[in-house]
């Protein structure tokens, strides 16, 4: 077998091969070997620190010594990561330990092995420094040790660039394995591949690290080599975002507390991994995106992507004998708010990993990030070392908004109406006030209140996207903010009855696919078109193509499960008022296998622009059993002889807690395995 040199002859490769134990021969038999980078704190820049990467990588290593794959063949470089196997060969992210590491990966790996590399942590770029990327610019990771731009070097000193990336992704393909880059930081969607980047929304832009402006960086020259060129081999790439889109990380928890920060991709792709054994790269890269659809309402836009000749490979690792139940210690259940896991779920307590009669039932009284605490019920003595399996979802918590604050402090507006306002909303609205860790933000900003999410972000989806009350709107002030906790308990509902159900979909596919069509119509201010004004465009993503106001917004319903679907269509306006569009009144909502509903919506947003979302739920449908309507999660619909279910009625309690919302029902029933598609819907006016 024929290799090549390594990428960075450094001294201290021979110590670090040596420790990791990788300047062994390889073994006979295929291996997994992976390589867990995780940058949060940095050396030389300042305030620039991430408090997710080190909690990431800790996750995903132990994520795939669930699923089968040695501790011992796992390296993390990172500082500080949390409750690392002790198996695991661990060193700081800096550059050097970085390449070491890689050299020391490809020479210990051959025919038929996999290799995995994983890097969380801040990307930014640099001028291109031999000319062969299109847009004269190469993307570039940050190890711990990066310092700024240096003039003399040509380049960001100690950064980690994509040509080495991708010269080392080329040796380890050559020798015949397969590899596997897992990128979480911003820029990742061109990290192996070279291509030019739309250079916005960067969390750390060039200019932080003294790189040279655009106008300054060289041009690709003709006939340059480029890094995009076809590789050889298998292999699979999963990035954060789109070029062009952040990567970001958020609190699961309090927002205090450092150990509750993740990656939003990691998460996700965690969270699909620990919760179906068999997947392949794409339905676990297809699960981990509508993961993060579910929480991307109100959020600056993040797109995973996607690419390899492997898809449609297995994942590494073969599924655990207790895959499908999860570990319990005592009182301490080995899964919390990440695997969905909420204060007041109720599991089922077994002895062993597989099969057997449940000893009896416990609750869960307190759920961290990737932990929860167990209260036995009925006398149930917790075994030492046990199982369970998850049998009835938690409340969600009480739904949280910001202290209000001013964007800017020295702006000379009269913001009393508005702080009137929101102390009357403070005895009306179920919801909590004033909270250091907030899911909803309150910002004054040029005269009007704007509601953000929790990162406080004013229009984090675009210019005029955050909800707005003018101080002529301040008596409805109430109204609004106790709609928009509702529709933050519905999401959250939504994704704990989900998440608490069977996920063999992320295998197999939804049950019913959703397609959604834009047909444009014509408008003469606030009235629209009656005729299309143009062709249907199919195929559309609302959450990436705005609308327009007058457009019909097209749904088509697919059922394409073996099992009878029960659809419910709900539409979440600008004002957090939700709407049913599916079923209307009288009509059924029961799709059979192998048929289809159309369902039409017309958009109106005379001015401005509105941040909508569509939800789609279904149910499978029992053989027998009365129709399941979700209708009654809509604004004051009060079709109350719709047939009770243990989903309706789990979503009802969770979204209209009143006096339980701190109180969850002692006994909640199972909610029946549901699937949801949510997606955000941004509609202009004509003078946006």
């Amino acid at each position: 077998m024929t290799r090549r040199p390594p990428l960075r002859p450094l001294p201290a490769l021979s110590a670090l091969a040596l420790a990791f134990g990788w300047l062994a021969p390889a073994e006979a038999a295929a291996a997994v070997r992976a390589l867990l980078v995780g940058v949060s704190a940095y050396d030389h820049l300042e305030g620039v620190d991430l408090r997710g990467p080190r909690n990431d990588v800790a996750l995903l290593a132990s994520a795939l010594i669930d699923r089968g794959v040695d501790p011992a063949a796992i390296t993390v470089l990172a500082d500080g990561a949390p409750g690392l196997h002790p198996a695991i060969a661990t060193g700081r992210p800096t550059r050097g330990a970085i390449l070491a590491a890689m050299d020391g990966l490809a020479a210990a790996t051959g025919q038929g092995d996999t290799v995995i590399f994983y890097y969380s942590g801040h990307g930014s770029q640099a001028p291109d420094s031999d000319g062969d990327e299109g847009g004269g610019w190469d993307e570039i990771l940050l190890p711990a040790d990066v310092r700024g731009w240096s003039g003399r070097r040509g380049a960001v000193e100690n950064a980690l660039v994509d040509d080495e990336l991708n010269d080392w992704a080329r040796t380890v393909l050559a020798d015949g394995a397969a590899l596997v880059g897992i990128i979480d930081s911003c820029h990742s969607g061109t990290a192996f591949r070279g291509l030019e980047a739309a250079g916005v929304g960067r969390d750390l832009a060039p200019a932080r690290l003294g790189v040279p402006a655009a106008d300054a960086a060289p041009a690709a020259h003709p006939g340059a080599r480029r890094e995009d060129a076809a590789l050889g081999g298998e292999f699979v790439f999963l990035y954060a975002a789109q070029a062009g889109e952040r990567a970001f990380e958020y609190p699961v928890g309090p927002a205090a507390d450092p150990a509750n920060w993740h990656g939003e991709f990691t998460r996700a792709l965690v969270a699909a991994l620990t919760g179906a054994p068999d997947l392949s790269w794409a339905t676990l890269f297809a699960a981990a995106t509508d993961d993060m659809r579910r929480d991307a309402t109100g959020r600056p836009a993040q797109t995973p992507d996607a690419e390899g000749t492997g898809l449609d490979t297995p994942v590494v690792g073969a599924a655990t004998a207790d895959a499908g139940r999860l570990r319990v210690a005592g009182t301490t259940l080995a899964a919390g708010r990440l695997h969905g896991i909420a204060a007041g779920a109720v599991v089922a307590v077994y002895a062993g990993a597989a099969g057997g009669a449940p000893l009896g039932r416990a609750r869960v009284v307190r759920a961290e990030a990737t932990e929860a605490t167990l209260a036995p019920e009925d006398g149930l003595v917790l075994p030492a070392r046990g199982h369970a399996e998850l049998l009835a979802p938690g409340a969600p918590p009480p739904v949280r908004f910001s202290p209000p604050r001013r964007a800017d402090p020295a702006d000379g507006l009269d913001y009393a109406p508005f702080l009137s306002a929101l102390a009357a909303a403070r005895g009306v609205v179920e919801a909590e006030f004033d909270a250091a860790d907030y899911d909803l933000g309150l910002v004054l900003d040029e005269g009007a209140l704007v509601l953000t999410g929790p990162d406080g972000v004013i229009d984090a989806r675009g210019p005029g996207t955050s909800p707005r009350v003018t101080a002529a709107e301040a008596g409805e002030l109430a109204g609004l903010l106790g709609r928009a906790a509702r529709v933050e308990r519905l999401r959250r509902a939504l994704a704990l009855a989900e998440r608490a159900a069977a996920r063999s979909f992320t295998v197999y596919g939804p049950p019913v696919a959703v397609t959604i069509a834009r047909e444009p119509h014509a408008t003469g201010g606030a009235e629209c078109a009656r005729a299309a004004s143009g062709p249907l465009e199919p195929g559309i993503d609302p959450a990436r193509r705005p609308l327009a106001h007058c457009d019909v917004l097209r749904l088509a319903l697919a059922n394409g499960s073996r099992r009878a679907q029960d659809v419910t269509v709900l539409y979440v306006d600008r004002s957090f008022h939700v709407s049913v569009l599916w079923p209307l009144a009288g009509q059924g909502n029961r799709l059979e296998p192998g048929t289809r509903q159309e369902v039409a919506l017309q958009l109106l947003n005379p001015a401005g622009i509105a941040l909508e979302e569509l939800i789609v739920i279904a149910v499978p449908a029992a053989e027998g059993a009365p129709r399941t309507d979700l209708s009654l999660l809509a604004d004051d619909v009060t079709l109350r002889d719709l047939a009770s279910s243990a989903t309706g009625d789990f979503l009802l309690a969770a979204i209209d807690p009143g006096p339980t919302l701190r109180d969850f029902p002692a006994a909640p029933a199972a909610p029946d395995p549901i699937t949801v598609y949510r997606t955000a819907v941004t509609v202009r006016s004509p003078q946006s």
